[in-house]
């Protein structure tokens, strides 16, 4: 039945295809017309692989064994850069996402009236940043000092939510992340679920400062400020590009301030502890 089913679905045109990324798609075989998706065949023309994926699957995940499937039949949640299903990407960054949403549940929404402890958050930033500027602190020391002593009040550290996440998905250390702790940003992380839900993928790769600056006022091209407190906030982050690359715009949102400078703090302290330098790919994750 599931094979079946996958065929009805992947022949439908146009519908298969763009989830392949583009340097796979553009490699077709003139003399069979056939298009080879990394280590995987396909004919567009039927919407059927005409090779086996040669990942042996897990005996613990039934649908990862069959050889002809794309994305474990889920093409539209998941995606599958090298055509290999076994894949990381393939696999944990689609249990991201489907975590990351479920657990999103009973966030505020943006905007609602700001509890006590943002408050004491938000007083607190400012103070720091009053003190930075005296000190004539760079942009991106103020937001590691408002990052690390937030995140500090929340017995949490840019580090130790590294190494938990890994911890927790069983990464290996040569895969780089990005955690977003929604108890610390809650705004943030609604609007980067958005992104998710608008279909930006969660596999980013650091851009340089000329790029990241082009996209920021892109996302924010033609908007008014957003609001006594708030700052917008974009999806894909400014200093990131998708993988494989949106189609549409960023996901912006109005966001309080300080969790705007908390999360420029997390991701410069990532790219630092992580090592990731421009093109290099990482996977941005919601955590508790």
């Amino acid at each position: 039945m599931l094979p079946t089913f996958f065929c009805m679905i992947v022949s439908l045109p146009g519908l298969l295809l763009p989830l392949i990324p583009a340097k796979s798609r553009a490699m077709t075989a003139p003399e069979t017309g056939q298009t080879k998706s990394a280590r995987v065949y396909l004919n567009p023309n039927t919407g059927r692989f005409w090779t086996m994926d040669s990942e042996e699957g897990d005996n613990e995940d039934p649908i990862s064994l069959h050889k002809y499937l794309y994305c474990s039949a889920n093409p539209v949640d998941r995606i599958d850069p090298s055509g290999h299903d076994g894949d990381l990407v393939s696999l944990e960054v689609t249990a991201d996402i489907e975590g990351s949403l479920s657990s999103m549940e009973g966030l505020a929404e943006v905007g609602a009236e700001a509890t006590e402890e943002e408050s004491l958050a938000a007083s607190e930033a400012m103070e720091i940043t009053e003190a930075d500027a005296e000190l004539g602190a760079s942009e991106s020391e103020v937001e590691d000092d408002i990052a690390r002593t937030t995140l500090k009040q929340e017995g949490k550290s840019v580090r130790g939510l590294i190494e938990d996440v890994k911890k927790a998905k069983n990464l290996a250390k040569n895969i780089k992340v990005i955690p977003m702790p929604k108890s610390v940003i809650p705004a943030v992380c609604s609007n980067i679920k958005n992104g998710f839900l608008e279909r930006h993928s969660p596999v980013l790769k650091r851009v340089n400062e000329e790029t990241k600056v082009a996209n920021r006022e892109r996302a924010l091209l033609g908007r008014k400020p957003a609001g006594v407190g708030y700052e917008w906030d974009e999806y894909p982050f400014a200093s990131g590009a998708p993988i494989p690359a949106s189609t549409g715009p960023a996901t912006v949102a109005p966001v309080p301030w300080w969790q705007n400078r908390v999360q420029g703090g997390i991701i410069a302290g990532c790219y630092k502890i992580e090592k990731i330098n421009v093109d290099t790919p990482y996977i941005v994750i919601i955590v508790p």
